[in-house]
């Protein structure tokens, strides 16, 4: 009886820990079939660093190499000083994200288009795209705001785009710009780190994508021991490693 009833408790406590991690954040982020969006992240166990950034350097070994993801790209934090005439800018939360990341997400624009290749890359177009809060409070919600320009942390950027209602990230940020990266502009080890952040192909769990991507990291530190040593690599829901922007900025 005994055995009975401590087994039923451990049934029900798994299933209620997974009810609240399938519907409070799975169901609860703002993209299609959130299961599927993850994040990968650098490990050193020895010492004790179980989710760091990934190494830019790192990034582009794993896009090119990886069978697993339709899309893996990079994004971080920005706070975004947003001024429409000469007067005092307001400063609001933002993010910055590569193309890659934004396809990752999988979530279009209510109004105009998203990132699109060559919006990342070194000379670009300085463009952002609102959320749906930031759009209403200082643009009046208008249908005209895209194509117009807005002066954000000094420059002048071209509004491409409106996200839907829900839609925050990397939790709950209200403009985004992109993320531009150059995995040769420094040398391996100088180069910066980022976040990561990808979608799972139809069909591959978790569980399938991590032996690849650990065995990436392996190769990687054979290949660079000065620099990788000891730095390995993990896949996890994005739900289970959002990030926090106080660490991250």
């Amino acid at each position: 009886l005994v055995a009975v009833l401590t087994l039923g408790l451990g049934i029900g406590l798994s299933t209620t820990v997974f009810s609240v991690v399938n519907g409070g954040l799975f169901k609860g982020l703002p993209f299609p079939d959130a299961d599927r969006v993850v994040s990968i992240v650098a490990t050193n166990p020895s010492q004790q660093q179980p989710r760091q950034p990934v190494s830019v350097q790192d990034l582009a070994v794993f896009q090119a190499a990886q069978t697993s993801f339709e899309k893996i790209g990079a994004f971080g934090f920005q706070a975004l000083n947003l001024s429409l005439d000469e007067g005092r800018p307001d400063r609001f939360s933002g993010g910055q994200l590569t193309v890659a990341a934004f396809e990752a997400l999988g979530v279009q624009p209510a109004l105009g288009r998203g990132f699109r290749e060559g919006d990342d890359r070194p000379g670009a177009e300085p463009v952002m795209l609102l959320g749906d809060s930031l759009w209403k409070e200082r643009f009046g919600g208008s249908p005209d705001v895209v194509g117009t320009g807005v002066r954000v942390n000094g420059a002048v950027r071209t509004i491409v785009g409106v996200m839907p209602e829900r839609f925050g990230f990397p939790i709950t940020e209200v403009g985004w710009v992109p993320m531009i990266i150059d995995p040769l502009a420094k040398p391996r080890g100088e180069d910066p780190k980022v976040m990561a952040v990808a979608r799972l192909k139809p069909g591959v769990a978790v569980a399938q994508a991590r032996p690849q991507v650990a065995a990436m990291a392996t190769r990687l530190e054979t290949e660079f021991p000065a620099t990788n040593r000891g730095v390995g690599a993990d896949v996890m829901p994005y739900a289970m490693n959002m990030p926090d922007p106080r660490s991250t900025r």
